[in-house]
């Protein structure tokens, strides 16, 4: 059985798609090359400049550039290798744009890795 898109997401010069497998296939628009990672049953990724995020099992992961401290870790040290970022909710969704991140933890809310706070937006438009 061949895997199929399951979810896809661009950011910047990437294109995220994890496969049925759980496979992240990361597509570089600006070089038209690609990287596969197996096995690793990816929930969803994301990437800003120069560094992604990881979503596996409702944990975050982060690796790459950390200048704004975007990779969730606490300090500015850039990482190579994937990181877990300590959350204290489940995470359905990751977004990463420029050099910044955010984990989406319900319909109206987002968490900053950077700062570590939960913001939410103003509901009063939908009462």
């Amino acid at each position: 059985m061949s895997s199929t898109p399951r979810i896809f997401k661009c950011s910047g010069e990437f294109v995220h798609l994890v496969t049925s497998e759980g496979d992240l296939i990361k597509i570089d628009s600006k070089t038209k090359t690609f990287q596969v990672e197996q096995g690793e049953n990816f929930d969803f990724a994301g990437s800003g400049l120069n560094f992604q995020l990881i979503l596996r099992e409702k944990n975050v992961y982060s690796k790459g550039q950390n200048k704004s401290g975007q990779l969730g870790c606490g300090d500015l040290k850039p990482r190579e290798d994937e990181q877990f970022v300590p959350l204290s909710m489940p995470i359905g969704e990751v977004v990463a744009r420029g050099q910044s991140s955010f984990a989406i933890v319900a319909k109206r809310s987002a968490f900053s890795l950077y700062t570590k706070e939960l913001l939410s937006m103003n509901s009063e438009a939908e009462e």
